[in-house]
């Protein structure tokens, strides 16, 4: 197919509120981290990686050598920060067609919400790995995308999810949120009903849980070739004897622990807090 009927195609298939999403993040991106594209901004990770391949599989974080690989190993503020809005514009755009949102206001604020919200900024101070965290955020919200079309696409889903956790298992957290925004917005449309609901909730389930197990099997794989042990960091070490699964129960009633102590006791958590 020639070049320009190529490009009439995809324009044709790329709807007005996409693009929309995908400009909104890309500039409103540029001009909040315009500093730190055209900076370095040291500090003690940053100065001791100028030049380091990631080797991150003692953290879990197996994939993200080869991810770090788009910008050669190296601190470039420039290119990693042009990669990394790439990635996070395109993440934008698959956030809004996953919710289908089609009002250009709503694609526009969604994209620039995503390019300004505080954690990016935060991101950007490693930016070693900022591309490839981008490239993890895009992989989450791909794997809703996809998991959100039929279980032959949610099989690619699978894989998408358990490569984004490879680069860093936090990234789960947004495919997560999306498949609850997904559920959510199911619910409250009146063009669906509660059986096809049920059946799309567990599709997004489903895939979750295997993107967590795949990504956790590789993992294994990638220690026992290479004769690593996770570090002792943030918990990763506990992987070994089934963290978080075998724990699971444990966390849970951990967690729902936390919340009737600081609510209903006081002075146990948080002076602050009273029975009311």
């Amino acid at each position: 197919m020639p070049l320009d009927r190529t490009i009439s195609y995809l324009r044709g298939r790329i709807t007005l509120p996409l693009r929309t999403a995908f400009l909104a993040c890309f500039f409103s991106g540029y001009l909040v981290h315009l500093f730190a594209f055209s900076n370095i901004i040291p500090n003690s990770d940053g100065l001791s990686r100028v030049f380091d391949p990631q080797q991150m599989t003692v953290s879990g974080r197996w994939f993200l050598h080869y991810a770090s690989a788009l910008n050669n190993f190296t601190q470039s503020p420039a290119l990693i920060g042009l990669l990394s809005m790439l990635f996070l514009s395109l993440t934008a755009v698959l956030i809004v067609s996953t919710l289908g949102l089609r009002s250009r206001s709503l694609a526009a604020f969604a994209g620039m919400f995503l390019a300004v919200f505080p954690f990016l900024g935060y991101t950007f101070l490693y930016m070693f790995t900022a591309s490839a965290y981008c490239l993890a955020m895009f992989l989450a919200a791909l794997s809703i995308f996809l998991a959100k079309q039929n279980w032959k696409a949610g099989l690619a889903g699978v894989v998408a999810l358990a490569f984004s956790m490879g680069i860093y298992q936090a990234y789960g957290a947004l495919a997560i949120s999306l498949a609850i925004l997904v559920i959510l917005k199911a619910c409250l449309s009146h063009g669906t009903d509660w059986k096809s609901t049920t059946k799309l909730g567990l599709r997004l389930l489903v895939v979750l849980a295997a993107g967590a197990a795949l990504y956790y099997g590789i993992l294994q794989l990638f220690l026992k070739v290479k004769g690593l042990e996770l570090l002792d960091y943030l918990g990763m070490s506990e992987t070994h004897g089934g963290y978080p699964l075998a724990q699971l129960p444990t966390l849970i009633l951990s967690v729902y622990k936390q919340v009737l102590v600081f609510f209903f006791l006081p002075g146990r958590s948080s002076t602050f807090t009273t029975p009311w």
